[in-house]
């Protein structure tokens, strides 16, 4: 029974270096795939803005084979996406818009699968009430059947792509 005596010492603080940054201070990790679906773009946007604007550990981590997000990293990249945060124009006249990848949420439309050709990552979808086949992007589409409703981003030149989840049985949501 070695106990030491308490005096009326006050212990001294912890290292500096085991206190928490400020950016961890409410200790929120966000997934990266999960912002991109809930700002609704597509998650190679989200990967460049990353590379170009964020530094690991202070705004991303690598958790388990993926990326989150701090509290502060998201903030930066909402803030890179949003239309304000774009420079102005210096010419008067409009330029034409450029092929590139646009800012901002990419537009969602609602397609209708018309076939399921033989290659398990491509779907042939309408869109609602019209007339001509478009491929679409998708994990795997062995469980989607002629006539379900997806939603899917419009990636630009990189065509349309389905981000959602897969049907959990064949023709069924």
């Amino acid at each position: 029974m070695s106990r030491k005596k308490s005096s009326g010492e006050v212990p001294p603080p912890p290292p500096a270096s085991a206190a928490t940054t400020p950016a961890d201070a409410g200790g929120e990790l966000f997934w990266e795939s999960k912002v991109a679906e809930s700002l609704g773009v597509a998650r190679e946007r989200i990967v460049a803005l990353r590379g170009e604007r964020l530094t690991e550990g202070a705004h991303f981590r690598i958790v388990r084979n993926a990326v989150v997000l701090t509290a502060s990293g998201l903030e930066i990249i909402a803030s890179a996406l949003r239309p304000e945060s774009l420079p102005s124009p210096t010419i008067a006249s409009p330029a034409p818009p450029a092929l590139g990848i646009q800012d901002g949420p990419a537009p969602r439309v609602m397609m209708v699968v018309r076939r399921v050709p033989p290659n398990i990552r491509i779907l042939l979808c309408s869109p609602l009430n019209r007339l001509g086949e478009r491929p679409v992007r998708v994990r795997d589409n062995r469980l989607f059947t002629p006539g379900m409703v997806l939603q899917v981003i419009d990636g630009g030149a990189n065509g349309l792509q389905f981000t959602g989840r897969l049907p959990r049985r064949k023709g069924r949501w």
